[in-house]
């Protein structure tokens, strides 16, 4: 959580007349919008710090007999079924569509707008099936687990994990896919240590942590983005890449926070709920958006994202919002004390969510379409570890000897 708090202190501290010649759109964050944007994020990080203490005492042990190492993996098979499936569903459609491999090195080479036209006209999501893709965030933390509890080395199948999340941040310009699998692996596997490595130990290591963390996220992201737009832009942008790429990157943010304030000056009073979610499924359900395509009139539609610190307020005011806030914080909070006490399910949860405080700034990752296949199979894992723990419940009472007083014993 206190990561995103820099870049959010920084968005919130452009004043108005910077955002039209930095963004190329105007500012509608009032001081209420930057008020309540950092309240929300204070009040997660408050809920964190009181329910989730940051005194080493909340070490994971999970502990897996047999039984559950089989049921692991079954589910480890299962997942990594569906997720390369649809990897190959994408990656054979956009073969069909005429996807060549020249096309691809024109990408490398620089050639300007190659980008746009392969995600417009090759990578195109298939909706019911692409989305499924979206399951490696939580077939890697299990992956881990698998490793540690058969010996099984989990490299070979978190490598092409990496691989294929890297092909859709560069081909498809979906960075946060890579993100998404490098962060829920490193927390897995940070998870799973007797105790934190001695440079996370250290006084000033709080502060560096921060500090690396965002120079390693400029950097990967400044490398996407000469590929991505700096062919493009170089011509007509006045500075180097790096300033470049230092005002795309706060540009994110900062554009995030201020449309969804402009959703909140066009709505005025009225409430959106189905702002908070994204998606063709939410739209069968809440209706198109209130807001779409109103954007175009006031020349925002360069960026799209929606900050998730704005988004719960537009959806329900701002009680409503400080509530969704407050719930997304405990469920979070529960899965990482609930991890702390070895339950599977809630590890990988745990794992595969992390990314949502990350780029809560920027957008509400848990109403979107890429968390719903994580959150289905999540359930879907939930009721099948319960059904396999009952039958060993049952199993053990059955064949567990009869005590002097006729019970019988639970214990293995």
């Amino acid at each position: 959580m206190v990561l995103p708090l820099p870049v959010l202190v920084g968005s919130l501290l452009i004043p108005d007349d910077q955002f039209l010649p930095l963004f190329g759109q105007p500012s509608f964050l009032d001081e209420a919008t930057r008020a309540t944007a950092l309240a929300y994020l204070v009040i997660m990080l408050v809920i964190f710090v009181v329910l989730v203490p940051m005194r080493g005492r909340a070490v994971a042990e999970i502990a897996l007999d047999a039984t559950a190492v089989a049921w692991l993996e079954r589910v480890v098979k299962v997942l990594a079924f569906i997720t390369f499936t649809a990897y190959a569903v994408w990656i054979g459609n956009a073969l069909l569509r005429g996807l060549r491999f020249g096309t691809m090195l024109q990408l490398l080479s620089g050639e300007a707008g190659t980008m746009y036209v392969l995600r417009g006209q090759y990578f195109e999501s298939i909706s019911g099936v692409t989305t499924w893709m979206q399951l490696g965030a939580i077939l890697a933390p299990l992956a881990v687990l698998r490793e540690r509890a058969t010996g099984r080395s989990a490299r070979r199948l978190v490598g092409v994990l990496l691989f294929l999340a890297f092909a859709r941040a560069l081909l498809n310009s979906e960075r946060l896919a890579l993100i998404e699998i490098v962060l829920s692996v490193a927390i897995a596997y940070f998870v799973l240590r007797r105790e934190a490595p001695s440079w996370v130990r250290r006084p000033v290591s709080a502060g560096l942590l921060v500090v690396g963390s965002w120079l390693v996220l400029f950097g990967v992201f400044s490398a996407f983005e000469f590929f991505r737009s700096w062919t493009s832009a170089q011509a007509s942008f006045d500075g180097d890449f790096s300033t470049y790429a230092a005002t795309l990157l706060l540009g994110y943010y900062a554009t995030a926070l201020n449309l969804a304030a402009f959703d909140g000056y066009v709505l005025g009073s009225q409430l959106a709920p189905g702002q908070l979610f994204d998606g063709s499924l939410w739209e069968s359900l809440f209706g198109a958006s209130p807001v779409a395509g109103v954007q175009q009139a006031y020349g925002l539609e360069t960026f799209t994202n929606r900050s998730g610190l704005l988004v719960p307020q537009i959806a329900f005011g701002e009680i409503g919002g400080a509530l969704v806030v407050v719930a997304t914080a405990l469920l979070l909070a529960v899965l990482a004390r609930w991890t702390a006490r070895g339950h599977v399910v809630a590890f990988a949860l745990y794992c595969a969510s992390c990314v949502g405080v990350l780029e809560i700034v920027r957008i509400y990752y848990f109403g979107s379409s890429r968390f719903l296949p994580v959150a289905v199979a999540g359930a879907c894992m939930a009721i099948s570890w319960a059904l396999v723990a009952n039958k060993r419940r049952q199993n053990l009472r059955y064949l567990s000897p009869p005590l002097e007083n006729g019970t019988r014993s639970w214990s293995r």
